[in-house]
């Protein structure tokens, strides 16, 4: 996970009774160029919806609107949509109003529960959408809302990196332990694994380790990367994930 996102999962993990080994396989950093976003927070009049998908997203996004000394009120008359309880919570605590969260928390939730909201395409596409999101991700819900006809600006609020000792840090414990399972919270985790170990190199290494992801979206990515996923709870949240965790290791 990025270092900032160890709470929940871990807490809950150990709540249970697990001996839970934190390796950070991402790191939040601040986008190339802020110049896409700060032209659509000195355009946030002119939107109907913001999208949040995570709350990362969430972070960057009114980090950059501190940075920049506005106020959250420009967001008053924005419809919100926050993909997961997690993103929804970001957002509370910033005395956000959120107006929708999808029953999915994934793209295709968060595009179906649009739908849902207005009923017909009609009224929807007439809406104009900011996305602010990661550098890298999903790009099925611009798409297919662009099919639509609805206006989308996809704007890069943050990226993430790999972080500096990473590659030392995961070796290291799977040298000196052994290992029952691993979770992986994004594409981003499992990728990032990838790409500094080598797919063969991490099969092998995790040939003996059930493997838990919190989403389908990930699980994706991990079956993507040649690995068998043993772990995926129905809901989408790192609460869920500890559960399934715990019921599977009974």
């Amino acid at each position: 996970r990025a270092h900032r996102d160890k709470d929940q999962l871990v807490t809950q993990l150990e709540v249970y009774g697990a001996n839970v080994l934190y390796c950070p396989t991402i790191e939040i950093v601040e986008p190339e160029s802020f110049a896409p976003l700060d032209q659509a927070i000195d355009k946030l009049s002119q939107y109907d919806w913001i999208i949040f998908t995570s709350r990362n997203a969430v972070e960057a996004f009114l980090g950059r609107l501190k940075k920049l000394g506005k106020q959250i009120d420009p967001l008053a008359h924005l419809k919100i949509l926050a993909v997961g309880p997690s993103t929804a919570k970001a957002l509370e605590k910033a005395n956000i109003l959120v107006t929708l969260i999808p029953e999915k928390f994934h793209a295709e939730g968060a595009l179906a529960s649009l739908e849902n909201y207005y009923q017909d395409n009609d009224s929807l596409t007439k809406c104009r959408l900011l996305f602010p999101r990661a550098l890298v991700g999903r790009d099925i819900l611009p798409i297919e809302l662009e099919k639509l006809g609805v206006k989308v600006d996809l704007v890069v609020a943050y990226q993430t990196s790999i972080p500096t000792g990473a590659k030392e840090e995961v070796l290291a414990i799977f040298a000196n332990k052994k290992i029952d399972l691993i979770t992986f919270t994004s594409p981003s985790t499992i990728n990032n694994l990838v790409e500094f170990i080598g797919s063969n190199a991490l099969a092998n290494l995790l040939k003996h380790t059930a493997i838990a992801c919190i989403g389908p979206v990930t699980t994706n990515a991990v079956i993507d990367a040649g690995l068998e996923v043993s772990i995926c709870p129905t809901e989408s949240t790192a609460l869920s994930l500890a559960e399934a965790i715990k019921n599977y290791l009974k």
